[in-house]
C-alpha cells in the first residue's frame, strides 16, 4: 500500500480563483482539480510533456492538447466538431452535469420546435443556439437537417451531434472547450485510455 504523503502548498490569488472556477464549472472534487495543477506544475517546471508522443522520455514534445489543435488546424470547424469533439464527448470528456446541459438550446424556437428545455450553456461555451446534443427521440422534430446522420454514444446513450457550425462563430469557442477540457481528462484518466487517445491523435 502507498504511503501517504502530507503536502502544504500556497498559491497566488488570481490562481486560486481559477483553482475554485475548475471545480464549480467542470463539477470535480477538490481532489481531482489538485491532481491536475499539480500534474500541470510538474509539467510546466521540468519541461517535459504529459505524454510522451515518440516513445523518447529524453527529448520534450508538446502536450496532447497542443499537439491535437495543431494538427486539426486546417480542419473546416465542422470538421473539428464531427471528428474532434465527437471523439472525445465518446472518451467521456464531458462530465455528467454538461452532457445534461448540452441537450438544451438558447433559442426559443429551437425550444419549441424540437421540444426541449430552454439553457445557456451551449450558447456561452460554444455559441450555438441549437443543443449540442439531441436525442433520437427529439430528432424527429428536427425538420431542418440541423444535425450530423451519423449517431455518437455519450455515457451509454445514443445523440446526435449538431451540424450547425460557422468559422467565424464557433470555432474559437469550440477549440477553448476542448483546450480547457482535455487536459482535465488527461489528469483523471488510467494509462491505457490516455495512451488511446494518444495513438488516435497521432493518427490524424
Amino acid at each position: 500500500m502507498a504511503e501517504k504523503i502530507l503536502v502544504t502548498f500556497s498559491i497566488d490569488e488570481e490562481l486560486f480563483f481559477e483553482f475554485a472556477r475548475a471545480v464549480k464549472q467542470n463539477n470535480l472534487s477538490r481532489e481531482d482539480v489538485i491532481e491536475f495543477y499539480m500534474r500541470y506544475f510538474v509539467n510546466e517546471s521540468n519541461n517535459k510533456p504529459v505524454a510522451n508522443f515518440d516513445g523518447n522520455n529524453e527529448q520534450p514534445t508538446k502536450n496532447p492538447t497542443t499537439v491535437l489543435l495543431d494538427k486539426c488546424s486546417s480542419y473546416k470547424v465542422g470538421e473539428l466538431a464531427n471528428i474532434v469533439l465527437r471523439k472525445l464527448l465518446e472518451s467521456g470528456v464531458a462530465t455528467e452535469r454538461e452532457v445534461i446541459e448540452f441537450q438544451k438550446a438558447s433559442g426559443a424556437t429551437q425550444v419549441d420546435r424540437l421540444h426541449i428545455t430552454f439553457g445557456r450553456y451551449v450558447k456561452d461555451n460554444f455559441g450555438l443556439s441549437f443543443p449540442l446534443l439531441i436525442t433520437p427521440q427529439r430528432l424527429q422534430y428536427d425538420v431542418g437537417n440541423n444535425f450530423y446522420t451519423i449517431s455518437l454514444f455519450v455515457g451509454g446513450k445514443k445523440f446526435y451531434l449538431c451540424s450547425q457550425w460557422v468559422e467565424s462563430l464557433h470555432r474559437e469557442k469550440l477549440e477553448a472547450w476542448i483546450r480547457k477540457h482535455l487536459p482535465i481528462w488527461f489528469a483523471q484518466s488510467d494509462e491505457n485510455s490516455r495512451n488511446q487517445m494518444i495513438h488516435w491523435i497521432e493518427s490524424l
